[in-house]
């Protein structure tokens, strides 16, 4: 089963966010620094240019909010693969592109948009279980990341979907399923924010859960 939050306010949000070593602010310069970057390259650009300035942009300015809003966190760059880690908690966070379904309740579940290289699909075991990697903190003691969380964000119709969730299945070299999602209200790129007037019902209970499919 899939527990998707729905938060209908950026207290909410926060509440959600924090025990996760992030707020929504962090996430909101994040997003729209990356998509400000991707809309820096024209037709005449490696195909692929745009969406990886993307993703680039967007783990380093996730990674300076982060810094400066003094979440406790750590950098560390296994094979090249940006996360955050807490090391009392053994809390872990990256940072992914998502397909369509990113950030949405309703249809499918979301899916990594590109496959993602070993050391990222180390988090889920191909049984569908979480599994996890260790890393290496500043003291130089070995952290067990047992709380692993992907930041996922995609791209249409003038906003940035994105939702912060927790991996549990792989399929080929995509994350296909999630245990826990918190979806975050869509981010308009006419008012760079968030835009959390977006019709939802306010008799919400501002979670949903559903089989996994």
């Amino acid at each position: 089963m899939t527990v998707i939050h729905e938060p209908r306010s950026r207290e909410e949000l926060d509440a959600l966010l924090l025990p996760r070593h992030l707020n929504s602010h962090c996430v909101e310069v994040a997003l729209g620094q990356g998509a400000a970057e991707a809309s820096t390259w024209g037709a005449g650009a490696p195909a692929s240019a745009p969406e990886y300035a993307r993703w680039a942009r967007t783990v380093e300015h996730l990674h300076n909010e982060l810094m400066a809003a003094g979440m406790k966190v750590q950098r560390r760059n296994p094979q090249n693969l940006p996360v955050w880690i807490h090391v009392d908690s053994g809390h872990g966070l990256v940072v992914s592109s998502g397909d369509p379904y990113t950030g949405l309740s309703e249809g499918k579940s979301p899916k990594t948009r590109n496959p993602k290289g070993a050391r990222f699909l180390q988090s889920v075991s191909p049984s569908g279980q979480a599994s996890f990697f260790s890393v290496v903190a500043e003291s130089g003691d070995t952290v067990d990341l047992d709380d692993m969380w992907v930041l996922l964000y995609h791209e249409a119709g003038g906003r940035v979907n994105a939702e912060l969730s927790s991996p549990m299945g792989v399929e080929g070299e995509r994350i296909v399923s999630w245990t826990t999602r918190i979806l975050m209200p869509p981010y308009d790129l006419a008012t760079n924010a968030f835009s959390f007037e977006d019709g939802r019902d306010e008799q919400d209970l501002g979670f949903i859960v559903t089989r996994r499919a």
